[in-house]
């Protein structure tokens, strides 16, 4: 987020709302006129001016150095390294609720909806930057169950693969 937000010179804060949900933070109409204006003086949006700085970054970070990258569509962005194992970890609904709420707390909204509402989004903007779907699993070398493995073992099959 940091190099990105360099990158940019946008916040830290609009970063991670675009970073998975490009038009979260406005409403509808002002999107269409934005958006709308962008194109016509063939700009990219701010949404994209972030893709596409993240792009670089990951790209510098896989060549510079080992490392693992978590989600920012990097499964596609890395796509024709050799050296680079995409994994696609998964879990099943009561886990994930379990997940969310220890990471982010209750909320209003009810826990399946805050899960839907972001595999929503997740789906949108794989999807948007990358014309294939999310989720699949011929997207990935190795989908794993979190809920079925568990954490640990999840992170010592991808530990031992690679």
């Amino acid at each position: 987020m940091e190099h990105i937000a360099e990158e940019t010179g946008f916040s830290r804060g609009f970063i991670e709302s675009a970073a998975e949900d490009s038009t979260a933070n406005y409403s509808l109409l002002f999107n269409i006129v934005v958006n709308r204006s962008l194109h016509l003086r063939n700009e990219p949006s701010p949404a994209d001016m972030v893709f596409f700085a993240q792009m670089k970054i990951i790209q510098n970070i896989a060549e510079q150095e080992e490392c693992v990258i978590v989600g920012r569509c990097s499964d596609y962005i890395l796509r024709d390294r050799k050296d680079c194992l995409n994994v696609f970890i998964y879990g099943d609904t009561e886990d994930r609720e379990k997940w969310v709420i220890e990471r982010y707390g209750e909320n209003d909204k009810p826990i399946r909806k805050r899960i839907a509402d972001k595999d929503s989004r997740r789906k949108t903007y794989y999807s948007h930057y990358t014309d294939h779907p999310w989720g699949m699993p011929q997207n990935y070398h190795l989908c794993l169950n979190s809920s079925a493995l568990g954490e640990k073992s999840c992170v010592s099959t991808i530990c031992r693969l690679f």
